[in-house]
């Protein structure tokens, strides 16, 4: 007599959700085999009537893919009706060779969710959700004002005008002034000279030779368009770190304990919560949470030998705030961070032992806010006599 091996389903009732941009496929599935699907459309009405579908038949569970952003809306709604919704990653559901259809992808989702075959994506509470998208429009505008800056330069030195040689930083008033000024068909360099404040009153001789350069009425009128492109992303940039001001006061002992660190300000402070929150239940160990960054080595091990492997890809925005951090850190004088690079860097490439240095403090901050515990700095001679054979701690119990 042939036996069948099957798995014991760990919900009485589950729901898989196939998620498409003018479509949603509902697969509900009971323990005993029995199921139903159906299709709703993706305007909110419809979404509302998939909602009051699920809700009808007793659905408390329910899964769906991660499909672009066209989960986000259903989310919202079923997260408001208080179902368990999982957001899978595709990569790891995807069903074996075989014909596809969306009536079976979402069978193949409800049988995954109904016998617990499956985790789910990490999804922060909603004033978490509203910081983060606050944090990464700010960066999105900053690395915008970087590239106007360098359409700047581009047009300035495409003219011959050599701002850039005698000012270190466009960024400064006297170097924003002296563009706007020739923007507006300024041309006396005595007058453009006593734009020029501070240490660069010492270089007025070199200025004036900087500045002789071949702006005409068509590179002017382009200044002009990139300089109005810069306020309104400086404006914007302005009025959010207010509103992430006012989002930050729920997180504010979180962020002054982090800020302790080496390295760590209070724009780090800010994408950093912004991204992994401060409840460091969601990640089990300091592993578990360097693994979802994307600062974790990756493994591959063949006959007893391990072989290097390139990291993990992770959180594109947590991992550029904490190699960011890792810099700030290795660069202080006297730091412990600092002898760490110097240790790592005997024997590993510089970027690797940034990947290194952010990879620990990334775990130092999981076991700071889980309240594990409580940070104490520690100096570059602190971890030399580390290495000599004396055992110290960044932390304190």
């Amino acid at each position: 007599m042939k036996k069948t091996v099957g798995f014991t389903p760990q919900l009485k009732i589950a729901a898989g959700i196939d998620v498409h941009k003018d479509k949603m496929v509902v697969c509900v599935l009971q323990e005993d085999g029995d199921e139903i699907i159906q299709e709703f459309g993706t305007t909110t009405r419809k979404l509302n009537e998939l909602r009051d579908f699920l809700v009808n038949q007793g659905v408390k569970d329910c899964i769906m893919e991660s499909t672009g952003t066209y989960w986000c809306g259903l989310y919202s709604i079923l997260e408001q009706a208080g179902i368990q919704t999982v957001l899978a990653n595709a990569y790891k559901v995807k069903q074996m060779p075989r014909e596809k259809t969306d009536r079976q992808d979402s069978r193949w989702l409800c049988r995954l969710l109904i016998n617990r075959m499956v985790k789910g994506s990490f999804i922060p509470p909603k004033p978490q959700r509203e910081l983060r998208d606050l944090c990464r429009t700010r960066l999105h505008y900053t690395q915008q004002c970087s590239r106007i800056k360098n359409r700047l330069i581009k047009i300035l030195e495409t003219n011959n005008v050599k701002l850039r040689s005698v000012v270190s930083n466009l960024s400064t008033k006297t170097a924003m002034n002296i563009i706007r000024s020739l923007s507006q068909g300024e041309t006396d360099l005595e007058k453009l000279k006593e734009l020029c404040r501070g240490k660069l009153r010492k270089k007025m001789s070199m200025m004036v030779e900087a500045l002789e350069g071949t702006l005409d009425v068509h590179e002017r009128r382009m200044l002009q368009m990139q300089l109005k492109e810069l306020d309104f992303c400086t404006g914007q940039i302005t009025e959010l770190d207010q509103q992430i001001d006012e989002h930050m006061e729920a997180y504010k002992d979180a962020s002054e304990q982090i800020q302790q660190i080496r390295g760590v300000g209070e724009k780090s402070a800010e994408v950093i919560i912004s991204e992994i929150g401060t409840n460091m239940k969601q990640f089990e160990t300091p592993d578990h949470l360097t693994a979802w960054a994307g600062v974790a080595p990756g493994q591959k091990e063949t006959g007893g030998k391990s072989k290097p492997v390139p990291t993990k890809s992770g959180n594109k925005y947590i991992t550029s705030a904490m190699i960011q951090v890792a810099w700030v850190a290795v660069r202080m004088k006297g730091s412990y961070w600092s002898a760490v690079y110097k240790k790592l860097t005997r024997r590993l490439p510089k970027g690797k032992a940034i990947i290194a240095i952010a990879r620990k403090l990334l775990r130092l901050i999981h076991r700071i806010l889980s309240g594990e515990l409580i940070y104490k700095e520690l100096t570059e001679q602190d971890y030399w006599n580390t290495v000599w054979g004396r055992k110290l701690s960044h932390c304190q119990s």
